[in-house]
């Protein structure tokens, strides 16, 4: 679904004309570089303006490797500017807390421990799930 919303308004009435692109839809997120498989349960985005908006909740097969986490595929490519992170509840993390990040000018999502800022392997984190909101902006 997509749109635009036109005549923007205030409580004094109409100030104007304002174009506001909205979309929302989903994605399929693919595993980037490692041997992880990845099932699709909920992955969906909204996009409204410049901010996007993704939600992922992704089971994670039993074939991971030693290869960083990486998950490619978001909807949009982050600005080159901008860094955006979220905390995500993740199933089999050997006690580390993990965060995704998407880097700017990227449509692949990392993830990392909070603790030291390392990269989570495939093999630390498979046969497990990832769920997760993340909101970034794009060009």
């Amino acid at each position: 679904m997509s749109g635009i919303i036109n005549s923007a308004g205030s409580r004094s009435g109409v100030i104007g004309t304002t174009e506001l692109d909205y979309e929302e839809g989903t994605f399929t997120p693919t595993n980037n570089g490692g041997t992880v498989t990845m099932s699709k349960n909920t992955v969906y985005y909204t996009k409204i303006g410049r901010l996007v908006t993704v939600n992922v909740y992704v089971d994670l097969g039993s074939n991971g490797d030693s290869t960083a986490m990486m998950m490619a595929g978001a909807p949009f490519a982050s600005a080159t500017n901008a860094y955006s992170s979220a905390v995500l509840n993740a199933q089999r993390t050997n006690g580390k807390a993990i965060y995704a990040r998407i880097n700017p000018g990227m449509t692949t999502f990392g993830f990392y421990n909070m603790a030291d800022q390392g990269t989570i392997l495939e093999n630390e984190i498979d046969n497990g799930h990832f769920i997760f909101t993340i909101t970034y902006t794009t060009t």
